[in-house]
């Protein structure tokens, strides 16, 4: 079976097995079936994410600065880039970054679609907490954007306190995939494993973009 054709969602088992993993660790319920989907690292499902929900002209807002992927897949996809700093005085600043984003949305035309957030940041290396994903997820939904969260560097952080999903915070499901990968968490990035997980409209868009490709 090794050698036979796999599914563009990934095997059930590894599925399921990312499933238990954010029970276990961030106390957060995922239905492997609809909710779960195996990617070739988290970079490849950003950027074929990117193509399943960007139209040319498409307005999302990237942090800056960031991982090259975040605001690449959506030009490679013909999106438009507004791009939000991250960095006030050399810090994140969750009350700065809300505002930027309150602006950016209201002088955007057309609406901005999607907002890409990564905590831990790469290559800031900085963190927010629950309350910021919090008061983001409530954005969101009251703006109808969709929240694509990296976070890659999941299991490397310092003094005992895990970085949290954005999953965790309620109703997040309803606008928000999160993007982990194997590469950090485990020294195998030579092995190109990854996931997205969460909103099941954007994991079933991708699934069809990765089923053609």
């Amino acid at each position: 079976r090794t050698h036979r054709y796999s599914a563009s969602k990934g095997i059930s088992s590894l599925r399921r097995a990312q499933a238990v993993y954010y029970k276990n660790r961030f106390d957060v319920s995922l239905d492997p079936e609809k909710e779960v989907i195996a990617t070739l690292g988290s970079k490849e499902g950003l950027a074929n994410l990117a193509m399943a929900i960007t139209a040319p002209g498409d307005v999302m807002l990237v942090p800056n600065p960031s991982y090259p992927i975040h605001p690449y897949g959506f030009m490679i996809a013909g999106g438009t880039l507004r791009h939000l700093p991250t960095l006030h005085d050399g810090a994140f600043n969750p009350e700065e970054y809300m505002r930027s984003l309150a602006r950016a949305v209201s002088h955007s035309v057309p609406k901005p679609v999607a907002v890409v957030v990564s905590f831990p940041s790469n290559p800031t290396a900085q963190l927010c907490d629950l309350d910021f994903y919090t008061e983001l997820v409530n954005f969101a939904r009251k703006h109808g954007l969709w929240l694509l969260s990296d976070l890659a560097y999941a299991e490397i952080y310092f003094n005992g306190k895990p970085p949290p999903s954005i999953l965790e915070v309620k109703g997040a499901k309803e606008v928000a995939v999160e993007f982990t990968s194997l590469s950090k968490t485990f020294s195998m990035p030579g092995w190109r494993m990854g996931f997205a997980v969460g909103n099941q409209k954007l994991i079933d868009a991708l699934t069809r973009i990765k089923s053609y490709l």
